[in-house]
């Protein structure tokens, strides 16, 4: 054996006329060094051959699975939460364009859920309608006896809310829903903001109309704001609003005429015209029924508006407040019912439920509806003065008890995860905006 045998680099020599000597492998002696290198040799290429043939199979098997899984979910009904809708959505041209032009398997994928659930790469319309001193028991989910299909259906096919609490009077319970803060923390906690009283909610609180505009938003108010209205700085079209078409104050004491007396009760003091669009006094409408002319108006703001923008319609309807005053042609929603203001009350329901109707339908008929998500409840209990019923909740309007502040309430959209279970727990009128 070399002195430099038991090197394996001739680095290692010190000797410089060594310096390219290779060195003679360890254990020559015994006869049993070149076959067991090139065995290791042949090992390690094997090994290095199985792993390749195994990334290779790895790679297959994904992709088959992965070819499969596509070609399932192009042929077999999918099962989700969204049904298919049986209308047809617009697209834009720029939309049709673009399917075109990238036809790739993420594009289509995202096509056919937005087919299904509507597009969920856009913020949704909202509808929120706000119907005023509804009671518990006057709506038909809660009470068969109340003929409302159309609020029925929406909710029956929507989340339910079995136990939304609201505030129990009108003022307190819409600064909690616009602004998402107690109205005791915004100076609103009194009962209501009274005809001729200089009160309003602050405006250093941000509404959620002007967030929802800070999101591309459009927002139309139709019906009652009730916010304060001693300037017009406190009105809806300097809090978010784009168009405002409807009741400054609390009421109107007739629904045909639009004049309010006020007070509400007692001898009057003043009497004068409250029907605003935006700015101006609607005069020529006189006759009509207001809630009518909410629908005709949140109709005609459907109907032009354009679909790529999302649209926020707020919809605080003045029905069933009282006076009890119901549309003619509505007598068959309270056929069976023997008590005077209890059947006068089914009517007016009557009336709103096809009113809602009609703008769901015009949603529809726009190619808005399956993106749209509709948010339906009441603003306080029911007032037995003037035929509402909170059954089986003690308590009225403008009290503390079940029945002063839990309200009827559901959402309905093709967003929503839905399940057999619909009803859900206890919510609050405040968290519906953003922040609180």
């Amino acid at each position: 054996m070399s002195r430099h045998g038991t090197y394996d680099n001739p680095v290692y020599v010190n000797s410089p006329e060594d310096a390219y000597v290779v060195p003679e492998p360890r254990y020559q002696d015994s006869g049993k060094g070149g076959n067991t290198t090139s065995k290791k040799n042949i090992l390690t290429l094997v090994c290095l051959v199985l792993v390749c043939v195994t990334i290779i199979a790895l790679v297959l098997i994904f992709a088959v699975e992965w070819k499969k899984d596509n070609t399932a979910s192009d042929s077999a009904p999918v099962v989700n939460s969204c049904p298919p809708p049986s209308e047809k959505t617009t697209q834009t041209p720029s939309e049709t364009t673009q399917t075109h032009a990238t036809p790739t398997s993420a594009r289509l994928s995202t096509e056919k859920q937005d087919r299904r659930c509507g597009n969920l790469n856009k913020p949704p319309h909202i509808v929120l309608l706000l119907l005023d001193d509804l009671g518990w028991n006057d709506v038909g989910y809660n009470n068969p006896r109340m003929k409302t299909p159309v609020i029925d259906e929406l909710a029956t096919n929507g989340v339910i809310f079995s136990s939304m609490y609201s505030q129990p009077a009108c003022t307190p319970s819409r600064a909690a829903l616009l602004s998402g803060r107690y109205p005791a923390n915004a100076g609103l906690q009194h009962l209501v903001i009274e005809e001729m009283d200089p009160n309003f909610l602050a405006r250093n609180y941000t509404l959620l109309p002007e967030k929802l505009k800070e999101l591309g938003y459009m927002n139309h108010m139709v019906g009652k704001w009730h916010l304060g209205y001693c300037d017009w700085k406190y009105t809806p079209l300097y809090r978010g609003f784009d168009s405002f078409y409807g009741v400054l104050n609390g009421f109107l004491s007739d629904y045909f005429s639009h004049v309010t007396n006020t007070p509400f009760f007692g001898p009057k003091q003043a009497v004068g015209l409250d029907f605003r669009d935006n700015t101006g006094a609607v005069l020529h409408e006189n006759g009509t029924h207001a809630t009518f002319l909410f629908t005709e108006r949140a109709q005609m703001i459907i109907e032009r508006h354009n679909p790529v923008v999302p649209l926020f319609l707020y919809l605080p309807f003045l029905l069933p407040h009282g006076p009890i005053q119901p549309p003619p042609g509505f007598e068959e929603s309270g056929e069976g019912i023997n008590d005077t203001r209890r059947r006068n009350y089914a009517e007016v329901m009557g009336a709103l439920d096809n009113a809602i109707g009609n703008v769901t339908q015009t949603l529809k008929d726009k190619g808005m509806w399956d993106d749209t998500l509709f948010i339906f409840q009441s603003d306080n209990g029911g007032d037995i003065v003037f035929g509402g019923s909170n059954y089986p909740y003690r308590g009225n309007k403008a009290t503390l008890w079940e029945g002063g502040i839990r309200v009827p309430s559901f959402v309905h959209g093709r967003i929503l995860e839905r399940s057999e279970e619909r009803r859900v727990g206890k919510e609050c009128r405040s968290r519906w905006s953003p922040y609180h």
